[in-house]
C-alpha cells in the first residue's frame, strides 16, 4: 500500500474530517518529508532557525496543490508531539494562507480527533490567539536565515479550507 496513493484522503466528507500522514512531530528540528515513491519518511533538511516547529506538520493524501506541486499540507496542533509516520483523522478548521518563494502555499489547519484540550475547536475563529501569533511568527521568519523569504497573508474559515481540499483533489485526480 502506498499510503499517499490509496489511504483516502476524506476520513468522513460530511463532517470535513480528512486523513493526515504526520512528516513533522511538533518540537522537532528536522525537517522530513514523505517520499510518495517509495512510501517512506525521509530527512529532508535540518533548521538553522534557532526554533524549533511549533506544532505537528503533515501532508493530505490523494491531494495535490498545483501552486507549489506538492500534496497539500496540513498543521496539526495538539498539545502532543506526534510521531512522523503516523496517520491521524484530522477535523479540517481552517487554513493559513503564506507565500512561500513567491508561490502560494496554503497550511490547512486540523485537530486531531482525539485531541482532549483542542478538540472543542470548530472553526479558525475559536483557535487561540496566541497559537496563531506563534505560527505566523514561525512560518514568516524561519527560513530567514538561509537567506530565504516567506510571509503568512491571512486565516481562513473552515469552508474556505473545505474548497481548497476539494480543488486538491481535484488536480490529485487529473494529475494521475
Amino acid at each position: 500500500m502506498n499510503l499517499y496513493q490509496d489511504l483516502p484522503l476524506w476520513a468522513d466528507r460530511e463532517k470535513g474530517i480528512v486523513n493526515v500522514i504526520i512528516e513533522i512531530p511538533q518540537g522537532s528540528m528536522v525537517k522530513y518529508e514523505f517520499n510518495k515513491k517509495f512510501n517512506t519518511i525521509e530527512v529532508d533538511r535540518f533548521f538553522t532557525a534557532p526554533m524549533p516547529m511549533p506544532y505537528n506538520y503533515g501532508l493530505l493524501p490523494q491531494s495535490f496543490n498545483e501552486e507549489d506541486g506538492d500534496p497539500l499540507d496540513i498543521i496539526v496542533p495538539s498539545i502532543y508531539a506526534i510521531q512522523a509516520g503516523s496517520i491521524l483523522q484530522a477535523k479540517v478548521i481552517g487554513v493559513l494562507h503564506m507565500i512561500d518563494s513567491w508561490e502560494s502555499d496554503d497550511k490547512i489547519i486540523g485537530i486531531p480527533l482525539k485531541e482532549p484540550f483542542l478538540g472543542d475547536i470548530e472553526d479558525i475563529q475559536d483557535f487561540p490567539k496566541n497559537l496563531k501569533a506563534q505560527y505566523e511568527f514561525f512560518l514568516s521568519t524561519y527560513k530567514n536565515i538561509d537567506g530565504k523569504k516567506t510571509s503568512v497573508t491571512g486565516w481562513s474559515d473552515r469552508q474556505k479550507a473545505i474548497e481548497i481540499i476539494n480543488k486538491s483533489a481535484e488536480s490529485f485526480i487529473k494529475k494521475q
